[in-house]
């Protein structure tokens, strides 16, 4: 172990570090008992969370990817009981439940991550049950939406930029349903999101913890969804923008791994303020891992191998935290919250999100890097 960095372990293929995260993502689903995920372990209690609906969603859409990759069924199996039980829990008005399973009320933002994994999954097997829920889900959203663009009700401490994450998916609504009104919702939030950007690229309103020093997690959520919606869009000037933002925290990856001395060396730090600079010493994980998606998608579009060699080494830091020497079944394979795992982000937790997009980004490096 690491002495100036604590909890950082040698690292093995990637097939090896992938396979323990989707073991660990299938056991947090196998003990729920529902078919949703659990959404974390904490390890100084030594107890699981409740199943979490929201990133349940997206987890879906990560099973489905492995299935196809590995031609393991079992994936899509455990895809298609995730996406049932997400039917199960739906609101009668169409939203989706704010937290975890003990809320009663729905959110935008969680809503949007569910209709991902639907959309997902009906394009997959064809099953109508999945677009109709999905359908009723981005219907509810269209009518929770302001004038301008935003969405303030029914969100967490107000409108965020980080909605964007919920455009995504109303596009992909769009793209299956061709009704109109998902596409404008999307160009809706994107008007408004835009007016929250200041000259350097930075967006206000873009974190439900700290508007001042938004975390990472946030930031990344952020340009995943404004650079998908971007590509459905087909609206350069957007892309352009999310290039520009990718590219200067790119950069800001690359300086920090020259200095050993000074952390998080080798990882982004947990947070940013407005001048996209920061004096954190710890690492969300998750957004790392996020980030790292970001790039090999601007990578697969651009074919600018700096970003595919950011992401592999970021990834490959990434690696490094995860457990793979402990006979814990609950933390063997699981991608804490922070590094280290007492950052301030998901403080001694293993969460279901990093692990989900751990594995994500280990996907899509071995499909863009082998170029299939």
């Amino acid at each position: 172990m690491n002495q100036k960095f604590p909890e950082l372990f040698s690292t093995q293929a990637d097939d090896i570090h992938l396979q323990a995260a989707m073991d660990w993502l299938a056991r947090a689903q196998n003990i729920s008992g529902c078919g949703g995920v659990l959404a974390h372990y904490n390890i100084k209690e030594q107890k699981w969370g409740l199943a979490y609906p929201e990133t349940t969603g997206y987890i879906i859409s990560t099973f489905l990817l492995y299935s196809k990759s590995t031609n393991d069924k079992t994936y899509l199996d455990r895809a298609v009981r995730m996406g049932d039980w997400e039917i199960e829990i739906q609101l009668d008005n169409g939203g989706c439940l704010a937290g975890d399973i003990t809320y009663k009320y729905p959110r935008v933002f969680n809503t949007g991550q569910i209709i991902e994994g639907w959309c997902e999954l009906y394009k997959e097997t064809g099953i109508q049950k999945y677009l109709n829920a999905a359908i009723r889900a981005g219907d509810w959203i269209v009518k929770m939406q302001d004038e301008d663009g935003k969405w303030a009700n029914c969100s967490y401490d107000g409108p965020k930029v980080y909605h964007s994450r919920v455009a995504w998916p109303l596009m992909n609504l769009y793209s299956l349903t061709h009704d109109g009104k998902y596409r404008e919702s999307a160009s809706k939030f994107v008007r408004w999101a835009l007016t929250q950007q200041k000259n350097n690229g930075w967006f206000e309103k873009m974190c439900a913890i700290n508007p001042i020093r938004p975390n990472m997690h946030f930031i990344a959520y952020t340009l995943e969804g404004l650079l998908e919606t971007s590509m459905l869009l087909e609206d350069d000037g957007l892309y352009k923008n999310v290039l520009n933002i990718s590219s200067l925290l790119k950069n800001k990856f690359i300086e920090s791994s020259k200095s050993p001395d000074v952390p998080p060396y080798g990882f982004l730090p947990v947070t940013f303020d407005e001048n996209w600079e920061s004096n954190e010493h710890s690492s969300c994980l998750t957004g790392d891992m996020q980030i790292s998606i970001v790039w090999l998608k601007l990578f697969e579009k651009t074919g600018d191998e700096t970003y595919l060699e950011a992401a592999k080494r970021l990834i490959e830091r990434v690696k490094q935290t995860q457990d793979l020497t402990s006979v814990d079944p609950n933390i063997h394979g699981g991608i804490a919250g922070s590094h280290p795992v007492w950052g301030v982000y998901g403080s001694n937790m293993i969460l279901n999100w990093a692990t989900n997009f751990f594995a994500h980004a280990i996907l899509l490096k071995k499909k863009f890097a082998s170029g299939k």
